[in-house]
This record gives structure tokens, C-alpha cells and sequence, in this order.
């Protein structure tokens, strides 16, 4: 049963909302049903059915700034937490940092707010018709009861340890996870890949777009008017980059690389830098097609599987897939005349069913050796060459040049659709990956219309130069 986690926050705090937007991603991405006000409550809706829910419910999310405990409806959903018992074990704060709750000061000005908005009602109160003013009398009841219960409720979350904002960004919110979640990684086990988080990752793939962007001002400025003419006014490169991909792509990056090539010589060096540019941006640009809560499941899921499980219909999206979650640009190759798109460090070779176990195993690490050093081939490996393998792997993983990967279709008859003998070839080559591709089911990966019409338009954007010359 999946389990649900309720944010409360002030709408009024600029901070707050993409911090909410950040710890939705990452709750989803761990399985978690993110319950959010602006996304539960309909139009026409009654707020404070949403805000009653909140206080009966099992996890609650408080994200604590001084907005927070100066707004009546966010103190309400507190209190109700407060009354409904077991406070400290279903609420997970988060701390925007702007405040100190143990500091005496914040403190007595809090008591000092609450005391002011009671007296300041009270006093307009006094002497009025009640009947006539029923709903106000209510809310002074609510100010006083804040009033009563701030000093408690602030002096026990000052006693909880909540880790500093920065902190719970960089290993994508799991040690709150965690409280909630007990069976997702321990905050401090070793991860498979050293990756930052995935939306700071999205602001590198903006950076760097802008860095290839810079570098080309006729490529920068054609582009930006494509963008104005196709998107619409606003940030020329926020819009491409927020655009669906294959938009983004086809509508965009196509028709504004396809002019500044037109104004050049095939043979001219320009020519050349200016189409090594536009497959930068075109890779760069293909990795917003996945979804990123799948990125966050993954990494949960790569402490405890042998590789990805993505669903996927094309070696195209094998590519951008496991591009993305390495945070590295895909290495697309599309061959003139071929259909396909597949990436560079893809390594697939037909498997034997009746192969003896171990035959197989060394079949497959010698083709990797043999990928990895083509000029330097063997026919049988030692134990040392396996581990110069293994330590090339790593080197060029860690410096971001090759995500080497194998991809194995849903029911294809190998080998590596057996977890056992998957767990024998990692034990010998760790620093691999082995990628399980489902058609249908599961958590979708890609977040296109159709992963086949996106792969087309990918195709045929790296086939302009050949286009050209025909």
C-alpha cells in the first residue's frame, strides 16, 4: 500500500513553494503519494476539509519559516496535528533556515504576534451583535487558542534534530524519506554513482546549453528567434528548455541549425564547430525527456537492484535514459540509411541460450575489453587485465567521457535475464551496467508523446550533414 505524506506550508513565503516543488519530486520519485493543497483541492472545494485532513493524517511535512507560524491557516493545520496525538512521530519538519526555533527572541516574537492579532479581534468584537458576527468570533477563538498552545508547539520542534535545509537538498530529501519510509537507503549508505541531485542536475543542463550558446553568437541568435517565433516571448532558453523535447527539437533547434548551415561551406571549419554545437544542444536538450521521478526512484533503487529497469522502446531511449541518470550528455550515432539511433558506449551482441555458463561470462567481458581497447583485442582475459578493465570503467565514468551499458530486452532468451548470472558478471565487473528494458508497465521513463516519433526526429537531425549533400 503506498504510502501518503502531507505538505503544509505558507503560500505567502516566496522560499517555500519550490522547496515544496523539490520535496514533491523527490516523494514521488521514493513511491511516496505527495499530497499537496494546490493540487487536492478543486475548485469550489472547502479549504478547511483539506486542512482537517491534514491533522488526522499519518505523515505531515511542516516547512517551518516565520510566514509559517504567522499564518492562521497553516497554525490551524498544526494545532490539529498537535491534537490528534502521536505529534512527534507523524510530523517531518523542514527548516528553511530563516529562523532559529530555540532562540528566546523568535520565540517571545511569536507570543508577542499572537497576543496582538487576539487583542486587535477582541477589541473590534467588543460590543458587537454575536449572532451577526459568529464566523469572527470563531476566528478569535482560533487566535487565542494559537496564542495558548505557540510557546509548546515551537519550544518541542526546537528539540527535534531537522538537518539543515542544504543538506536535506543534496541527498534529495532521503534522511526525511527515511523517517517516513524505513525501508528506503540508510542516509549514510554508499551509493553505486556519486550523483547530485537530480534538479540541480536539470539547472547544469541549462548551463551548459548556455556555455555551447555563448561560444556561437550567429547559432545563439538565430536560435533565440526561432524560440520567440515557435514559443512565444519570455527567456528564450527557459522556454526551449521547458518546451516538450521533441518540439524543443524539431520546431526549434532544427529549423534555426539548418539556416546558420545554409550560410556556410560544407568544408569550412565554422561548418564543422557550428554542427558540433547543435549535437551538444540536441543532446543536452534530449535528457528533459525523461521523467524525473523516475530518476529519484533510481536512487533508491540502485542500492538494491543490479541495474536499471526502465520502459523504453527504442536503443534511442536506452541512450537518453541512461545518460540522464549518469548526468552526462547521451553519445548519440545514427548511421545514414539505418533506421536506428543507438548510444556509442552501448555494448550488444547476440547470447547463445546453450552456452555453458562460464563460456558466456567470458564472452561477454571479452567484448566488453574489446570495445573499451579496440586497438589492444584479446581472446582470453587474466585476472589482471579484468581489473584494468574495471579501473578504465571507473576512470572514465568518474570524469563523465563514457557510461558504458548492456542493454537486455523483457524476455529475451540469455542469460542476462537471469538475475543470478547477473550478480556473477558484477561481482567480476562492477563498474558495468546492465539495463533491463520493459515495453509496457511500470513507472513510465520518458516523457514524450511518442518515443518512436522522437527518436525519428533525433535521427533525422543528426542526418542534416548527409541530407545536404545528397
Amino acid at each position: 500500500m503506498t504510502t501518503s505524506v502531507y505538505v503544509s506550508y505558507s503560500w505567502s513565503a516566496d522560499k517555500e513553494t519550490p522547496i515544496v516543488d523539490l520535496l514533491g519530486e523527490s516523494c514521488r520519485g521514493y513511491g511516496l503519494d505527495f499530497r499537496r493543497d494546490i493540487e487536492r483541492i478543486k475548485y469550489g472545494d472547502l479549504i478547511r476539509s483539506f486542512m482537517d485532513e491534514i491533522g488526522s493524517a499519518g505523515n505531515i511535512i511542516p516547512v517551518f519559516s516565520r510566514k509559517y507560524f504567522e499564518s492562521e491557516y497553516c497554525m490551524y493545520e498544526l494545532l490539529q496535528v498537535w491534537k490528534n496525538g502521536s505529534f512527534h512521530s507523524r510530523i517531518h519538519p523542514i527548516n528553511l533556515g530563516e529562523i532559529r526555533l530555540d532562540d528566546e527572541d523568535f520565540q517571545f516574537s511569536l507570543i508577542d504576534y499572537w497576543e496582538g492579532k487576539t487583542k486587535s479581534l477582541r477589541e473590534k468584537l467588543y460590543g458587537r451583535d454575536p449572532g451577526n458576527t459568529r464566523r469572527l468570533q470563531e476566528r478569535n477563538t482560533r487566535y487565542a487558542e494559537i496564542y495558548a498552545s505557540i510557546n509548546d508547539l515551537v519550544d518541542f520542534v526546537s528539540n527535534m534534530n531537522i538537518l539543515p535545509l542544504e543538506s536535506l537538498q543534496q541527498q534529495n530529501f532521503l534522511a526525511l524519506i527515511n523517517r517516513i519510509q524505513p525501508n528506503t537507503p540508510e542516509t549514510g549508505a554508499k551509493l553505486r554513482w556519486n550523483r547530485k541531485p537530480d534538479v540541480e542536475f536539470l539547472h547544469t543542463i541549462r548551463d551548459k546549453i548556455r556555455e555551447v550558446l555563448d561560444k556561437r553568437d550567429n547559432l545563439r541568435d538565430t536560435l533565440h528567434s526561432k524560440c520567440r517565433d515557435t514559443l512565444g516571448q519570455g527567456d528564450p532558453l527557459e522556454n526551449l528548455c521547458k518546451a516538450e523535447p521533441t518540439i524543443a527539437i524539431n520546431d526549434v533547434l532544427r529549423p534555426a541549425i539548418k539556416t546558420c548551415l545554409g550560410a556556410l561551406a560544407v568544408n569550412a571549419e565554422e561548418y564543422k564547430s557550428t554542427w558540433e554545437a547543435a549535437k551538444s544542444i540536441l543532446g543536452w536538450l534530449s535528457l528533459f525527456a525523461v521523467s524525473p521521478e523516475w530518476v529519484n526512484q533510481q536512487e533508491v533503487n540502485q542500492l538494491k537492484s543490479i541495474g536499471f529497469d526502465i520502459v523504453v522502446k527504442t536503443s534511442c531511449g536506452v541512450e537518453i535514459v541512461s545518460s540522464r541518470f549518469r548526468q552526462i550528455p547521451p553519445g548519440f550515432h545514427a548511421e545514414p540509411g539505418k533506421s536506428d539511433v543507438h548510444g556509442k558506449d552501448e555494448i550488444w551482441f547476440p547470447l547463445e541460450s546453450g552456452w555453458d555458463e562460464n563460456f558466456t561470462l567470458d564472452k561477454i567481458l571479452l567484448e566488453i575489453w574489446n570495445r573499451v581497447f579496440p586497438k589492444d583485442t584479446r581472446i582470453t582475459l587474466s585476472a589482471d587485465e579484468i581489473d584494468n578493465l574495471n579501473s578504465t570503467l571507473k576512470f572514465r565514468e568518474r570524469n563523465k567521457d563514457n557510461h558504458y551499458y548492456i542493454p537486455v530486452s523483457e524476455g529475451e532468451n540469455c542469460r542476462l535475464n537471469d538475475p543470478e548470472f547477473c550478480k556473477k558478471l558484477l561481482d567480476k565487473l562492477p563498474a558495468i551496467t546492465i539495463i533491463h528494458l520493459r515495453a509496457t508497465g511500470g513507472q513510465a521513463t520518458l516523457q514524450v508523446e511518442d518515443e518512436f516519433d522522437f527518436m525519428t526526429v533525433i535521427r533525422e537531425f543528426l542526418n542534416i550533414p548527409h541530407q545536404r549533400l545528397q
